[in-house]
């Protein structure tokens, strides 16, 4: 498309100009998508494997713990929840940052759309000088 832009003159310049500006906002708003979705996936598979570790640690716990009742095994792993080892607040905040740059991402990619308006709107209204006389 640059290649295109900078060989052509007139009305394919300003098509072009405007399929750029397009394009850019689309991508920018289809990579803050996927972004946002990779950050949800990997916070999730870390968790799910927090809480398999978790689990396979109190499994080990209990078979290995013969000369203790399942009550003093369960003092000892307290401790060891899904809860006290996993920051649900730095969750909730790395999911809100995601979320909240997909916004600035999706005004960015309204405001090249915006953008691309104007550059038709000008070339049309640049177009009427000639076409009037």
């Amino acid at each position: 498309m640059h290649a295109s832009l900078r060989t052509s003159s007139g009305d394919k310049t300003i098509s072009l100009r405007e399929e750029l500006v397009r394009t850019s906002a689309q991508t920018a708003q289809l990579q803050a998508e996927v972004y946002e979705q990779e950050i949800k996936d990997k916070l999730a598979s870390a968790k799910s494997k927090v809480e398999a570790h978790i689990s396979e640690l109190r499994n080990a716990s209990f078979t290995l713990a013969h000369n203790l009742s399942s009550g003093e095994v369960e003092d000892l792993l307290s401790e060891l929840t899904l809860s006290k080892t996993w920051n649900g607040g730095t969750e909730a905040s790395t999911l809100a940052s995601a979320s909240e740059y997909t916004t600035k991402m999706t005004e960015i990619a309204g405001n090249l759309n915006k953008a691309a308006d104007n550059i038709v709107a000008i070339d049309q209204k640049g177009a009427q000088i000639f076409t009037k006389k």
